[in-house]
């Protein structure tokens, strides 16, 4: 079967890539997103009409002729600590060349975004171009959590990790993750870091019609965690902090001394909290609170605050 150069599913008037700039002409879309994920806000594939893989033979060549080298270097360290012997050569050498060869394998997908749920597609390998899909619906999961971490070595910036990880329960239903090099600013358009910006964004409207009816209902949002705190409820004009022993304060914003988010990490301080007690002042890591982009809205929202 041949690499599909034709898309089965062209884009509606007003669907962006990812990152919100417009779609190519030359995008190659092989799999249609499924109706139950709803209208389509954005979409991307990493496919094109002018993708060529890499030819079969060429492959083997740079693979065994790479991971000769890689494993004679790799075989050269292993030998200074260890005793390898002809065996162990010829594995690091087989090694060595499979991960070459599956280095230099072709895989290509396709994602979109809906305003019920998300979907991506992917082809491994160009004889089997039958795409996978993973469907994951918003009414399924119950939190989000996200993080994002740049990475420094002695001062010098070695990367931007993510990870966006949905959850039913307990369980991690799809994962968006990887690095980005950009310091300053987004990474390029077709960077997956997009894909789970842009279904964040989306899972978040998703949930903010519930975050209504709970404030309706019972007066502010409640933001479960694993950690200490256990719980943080954002309502008008207050947050309320629920400890891991069931201690409950409820703090106004006037009483708030220092609210700031640094280096990943929320902190909010009462005005009447001491340095040496732990009494009146709380923190948590980004990443330790679910569904935290309507965090962030809510407390602008509902309290004034804006951490930036």
């Amino acid at each position: 079967m041949a690499l599909p150069t034709v898309s089965v599913w062209n884009p509606p008037e007003g669907v962006t890539r990812h990152s919100e700039s417009a779609i190519p002409e030359d995008l190659v879309f092989f799999g249609s997103p499924p109706p139950e994920i709803g209208n389509i806000i954005t979409a991307d594939s990493t496919l094109t009409q002018k993708t060529k893989p890499m030819n079969g033979v060429l492959r083997v060549i740079l693979s065994i002729g790479i991971g000769l080298f890689a494993g004679v270097i790799l075989w050269s360290l292993l030998s200074i600590f260890v005793s390898t012997g002809v065996i162990g050569l010829l594995i690091t050498f087989a090694l060595s060349i499979a991960v070459t060869y599956l280095a230099f394998g072709f895989s290509a997908t396709c994602s979109f975004v809906g305003d019920k749920g998300i979907a991506e597609f992917t082809i491994n390998g160009v004889k089997d171009t039958t795409p996978t899909v993973q469907t994951t619906k918003f009414e399924e999961i119950s939190h989000l959590y996200t993080s994002q971490t740049r990475r420094y070595k002695n001062f010098i910036y070695q990367g931007t990790d993510y990870n966006y990880e949905w959850k039913r329960s307990d369980d991690i239903v799809h994962t968006i993750s990887g690095t980005y090099h950009n310091e300053k600013g987004f990474p390029e358009d077709k960077d997956p870091w997009h894909f789970g910006n842009s279904a964040e964004i989306a899972w978040t409207n998703h949930l903010l019609h519930i975050a209504n009816e709970d404030l309706e209902r019972l007066g502010y949002i409640e933001f479960p965690m694993a950690g200490n705190p256990q719980m943080v409820r954002v309502g008008q004009g207050f947050l309320e902090f629920v400890t891991s022993q069931g201690d409950s304060q409820k703090v106004t914003v006037d009483d708030m001394q220092d609210v700031r988010l640094e280096s990943g990490k929320f902190y909010f301080k009462h005005k009447d909290a001491q340095w040496w007690s732990g009494k009146g002042k709380y923190n948590f890591s980004y990443g330790e609170m679910p569904n935290v982009k309507l965090f962030w809205l809510c407390l602008h929202r509902l309290t004034g605050l804006n951490l930036t």
